[in-house]
């Protein structure tokens, strides 16, 4: 499964970028470059998804890969070829869940949300029965989170029937075996949830399948939640707050403090770093925030320029969009105007 999800990235890197970029990005390494690139091609979805993944393992992916023909490279880049691409769509086919994942938007509260989930559930279910339980969850923030949340004793049984709806309307939608991955998990009275590693048994699959399956389920269902509160009142409250987890602390501080500077020599100056970084940080912060003004650092004229060449060349590389403008910009120019082009709301 590794290969394939380095296939997918390599497919949403349109071939302009390595399957090392790839590794990086799966791995969910905090670099501007690395997030810049997944905005720009609508990669962040797989941002983190192989957090454990060594170098060593990387290189053997790739190694895989251009031995058996699924990928070539040119120029530094790896692009999928023909038989990379129908393995590609077949894989796609069999594992559609893979689209509801996006982990550049969920990582982490995806957890938070689960852990609260399961332990309301087996609370809910152990007080209606009036039995003691052990909680499937240990983290005390999470226990006080859902003992705040449990509403009073008069109104359990209507507040745990509404839980059980909303949870039944989202799973409707849902695959059988997603369906089931997800209620397994759940502890009720005389039956333990059961963890992910039990499941691959069960069902014979990898565990990094199930793993994959389940923030497939918890991505879809938070987005639901999100677009449409209304239709899951207790499921909402159980919602941590979503904001974008990728972009880098340190361009969050420079954002901080462009209200009152705006050159990149001063705010270099300011936060004691090169000015190369940030441009960086500039570059992220057009990226995540629609109301960042980049004319003040690239004219309106360049910009049509740069993606005008864009368009035309079909490509978001550097130095083909530089070259062809006669080197009249800069690359901070170009990846300013890239950013905005590829501005993305997560």
């Amino acid at each position: 499964m590794k290969e394939q999800l380095f296939m997918l990235a390599c497919h949403r890197f349109q071939g302009e970028r390595s399957l090392f970029g790839a590794y990086h990005l799966l791995k969910g390494k905090r670099s501007a470059q690395t997030i810049q690139d997944g905005a720009l091609f609508s990669a962040l979805p797989l941002f983190g998804l192989l957090p454990h993944l060594s170098y060593n393992e990387a290189e053997q992916v790739v190694k895989a890969l251009l031995e058996n023909g699924k990928v070539r490279e040119t120029d530094g880049a790896h692009q999928l070829t023909e038989k990379g691409e129908i393995q590609l769509d077949a894989w796609l086919h069999a594992h559609s869940y893979v689209q509801n994942i996006n982990n550049g938007l969920f990582q982490q509260a995806d957890v938070l949300f689960w852990n609260r989930l399961a332990l309301l559930v087996q609370s809910l279910n152990a007080l209606a029965m009036g039995v003691s339980f052990i909680p499937v969850v240990g983290d005390l923030d999470v226990q006080r989170f859902v003992k705040n949340a449990l509403p009073k004793p008069a109104e359990r049984n209507r507040y745990r029937l509404k839980l059980y709806k909303e949870c039944a309307a989202f799973l409707r939608k849902r695959d059988r075996l997603q369906a089931e991955l997800f209620v397994l998990q759940l502890s009720r009275q005389k039956r333990i949830g059961e963890t992910r590693q039990q499941l691959a048994l069960r069902y014979r699959l990898s565990l990094m399948e199930v793993e994959l399956r389940h923030k497939s389920n918890l991505h879809a269902l938070m987005a639901e939640i999100s677009e449409n509160p209304r239709n899951y009142e207790a499921l909402s409250h159980l919602l941590p707050t979503i904001q974008s987890r990728t972009n880098t602390a340190s361009a969050r501080k420079t954002a901080s403090l462009l209200p009152q500077v705006d050159s990149v020599q001063e705010l270099a100056h300011i936060r004691g770093l090169k000015p190369a970084t940030i441009e960086d940080h500039l570059v992220e912060i057009a990226l995540f925030d629609r109301s960042f003004p980049i004319d003040r650092y690239v004219s309106e004229e360049t910009q049509k320029n740069i993606l005008r060449i864009s368009r035309e060349h079909r490509t978001l590389k550097l130095k083909t969009i530089r070259t062809a403008l006669n080197n009249e910009v800069t690359y901070f120019d170009i990846r300013l105007t890239l950013a905005r082009k590829g501005f993305i709301k997560c």
